[in-house]
């Protein structure tokens, strides 16, 4: 067995995420639970950012290898959504079979936004309180905006492009 590169842990686990699930094709990590993290939009643009990092190292070891045939191996890309709101958190699960999950509006949003991704390009997509919650870190590109969180309201919601961290400046250290 060939070792491989953890790229979604550290990113997530050093800034207090925990993963809720892992399918096919994706993960779930949520912020701020089960302790409170004033910063926890930063810590998840900070995170998705890593992820992207770790990423590009599995594709750099992929691009070394070839299936049995010859061909080689596909580069991995991915989508990222984040979003902040109210949720649900704690044991969905059993006794037994425990389930520490978070569930809500705010999540399924931020599976919503990560579709997002492939619209434009880009690999991290955030919605508007995220955005407003990291924007002192980080430099946001405005990608949207769709009537589509609440159709019921005639508020419009904007979807931000997370790049890079914006250089802070020193008078706000």
């Amino acid at each position: 067995m060939r070792p491989r590169p953890d790229a979604y842990g550290p990113g997530r686990h050093d800034r207090g995420g925990t993963i809720d699930r892992i399918v096919p094709g994706g993960l779930t990590a949520f912020y701020n639970a089960p302790l409170d993290d004033p910063d926890h939009a930063i810590h998840g643009c900070e995170s998705a950012l890593s992820i992207l990092n770790s990423m590009e190292k599995v594709n750099r070891v992929l691009e070394q290898g070839r299936h049995p045939d010859g061909t080689p191996f596909d580069s991995i890309g991915i989508g990222i959504g984040l979003n902040t709101g109210p949720g649900i958190v704690g044991n969905f699960g059993t006794e037994n079979e425990p389930d520490y999950a978070a569930t809500g509006h705010a999540a399924t949003m931020a599976d919503e936004i990560e579709k997002l991704s492939t619209n434009y390009g880009t690999a991290i997509v955030v919605g508007h309180a995220t955005r407003a919650l990291a924007e002192r870190s980080f430099a946001f590109l405005e990608v949207d905006v769709s009537p589509k969180e609440n159709p019921n309201r005639r508020r419009y919601s904007r979807y931000w492009e997370a790049p890079s961290p914006a250089p802070i400046p020193n008078s706000w250290r």
